[in-house]
């Protein structure tokens, strides 16, 4: 169950970055903070920028699904 909201916390706060991300005009420095605060390297280029950001978002959703497939199970 913790290894699950941990997940789930660890999602939103990339979800946040990817919100930053997908605005018109995105501010680079918070972009650039939050890259680094999950371990990203940064780069200007923000086509770039989503290739590492949903690289990492893709497997920890494919492991919340896994997560709450195994919770729903142990019921």
């Amino acid at each position: 169950m913790a290894q699950l909201n941990r997940s789930k916390l660890q999602a939103r706060e990339l979800e946040v970055l990817v919100d930053e991300m997908l605005k018109k005009n995105p501010d680079q420095q918070i972009i650039q903070q939050l890259m680094s605060k999950y371990g990203m390297n940064y780069t200007k280029d923000p086509i770039e920028q989503m290739s590492t950001v949903l690289g990492a978002v893709g497997p920890l959703y494919k492991q919340l699904t896994q997560l709450s497939v195994n919770k729903d199970i142990e019921k």
